[in-house]
């Protein structure tokens, strides 16, 4: 698989169990190149970047962007359900990108929330509808179990990386 030269981008979902990985272009995702790897089959993110761009045929990429399951702190994370850490420097040389990005998993959810796709939001409980303004909030069960407030504002949408009622689960307390 041949792709164009620093022209896409490395995104990723880490969560406690898999990380999934495909390449974008801008905000839309390039077909064919999602891609997902078992986290216990790997020492660290680093080995499943590299996999992935060996598995995409040494793709030479522009930026990387990962979204991981644990609290980020100056642009260094820690997962909450896997022994795993990883920092700027580190997804740098893992990717060769000259721009990259580290953020709470449920924090790249809230920047999404403008860019789904009708057809793919469903009610779960009928009510009126909200305000264009309205704050949101996106909760995520998975491995383990956050929360992440989400506002428009008049400079755009702003996600804090709050880790609102981060957990792991099952909670035994």
């Amino acid at each position: 698989m041949t792709h164009p030269k620093n022209k896409y981008a490395l995104v990723a979902d880490i969560g406690g169990t898999n990380t999934r990985v495909a390449l974008s272009d801008g905000q839309q995702l390039v077909d064919g190149t999602i891609r997902r790897y078992s986290n216990a089959d790997y020492p660290e993110l680093e080995t499943v970047l590299r996999q992935y761009i060996a598995d995409e045929g040494g793709v030479d990429l522009i930026a990387a962007c990962v979204a991981v399951a644990g609290p980020v702190r100056d642009g260094q994370a820690t997962m909450t359900n896997l022994d795993w850490g990883i920092d700027k420097d580190t997804l740098a040389r893992a990717t060769n990108s000259e721009t990259v990005a580290i953020l709470n998993d449920l924090q790249a959810q809230g920047h999404a929330l403008g860019h789904l796709d009708p057809a793919n939001v469903r009610t779960i409980i009928d009510g009126p509808d909200g305000k264009p303004n309205a704050a949101s909030l996106v909760v995520g069960i998975g491995t383990g179990f956050n929360a992440a407030p989400v506002f428009e504002t008049k400079g755009g949408r702003l996600v804090a990386p709050s880790e609102s009622g981060h957990a792991n689960l099952p909670i035994r307390t």
